[in-house]
């Protein structure tokens, strides 16, 4: 699991180095990117869960407060995981010398996850909205 999602990093970092270049800080963006995937999945599924067994959340937070009090610290983990003492370097060169086929399949597998994430993401969407229609 820790092999893809590196290799998820080391493509995204890839794409944001061909679009905006190094001088952009790729390794920030794809960490973010990263991040905000998960983030989706996660509160994806967490959605779903809640419609089958109605649990209950904490109606008392606001929004800010739940993206300091959990996005905060979830991307503080981020950074200590890609960013910190140069480990997207190391991320980079363990994919830098793939070869022609393994880019191939690996490319599958990006678009794949990120199709998948989009998709559910539009299924959540729809599934709350239709489990409370006052939305």
């Amino acid at each position: 699991m820790w092999h893809s999602i590196k290799y998820l990093y080391y493509k995204l970092f890839k794409l944001f180095v061909r679009i905006n270049g190094e001088d952009d800080s790729p390794e920030y963006t794809a960490m973010f990117t990263v991040g905000l995937l998960f983030f989706f999945n996660i509160l994806s599924i967490a959605s779903i869960i809640n419609l089958v067994y109605q649990f209950t959340t904490y109606p008392s937070i606001s929004r800010t407060n739940f993206f300091v009090l959990f996005g905060l610290p979830y991307y503080i983990i981020f950074y200590f995981i890609f960013i910190f003492k140069g480990k997207y370097k190391r991320i980079i060169n363990e994919f830098i010398d793939e070869s022609e086929d393994d880019r191939k399949k690996g490319r599958r597998k990006v678009i794949s996850y990120l199709l998948f994430s989009f998709l559910l993401v539009v299924l959540s969407l729809i599934l709350v909205g239709v489990g409370h229609p006052k939305l």
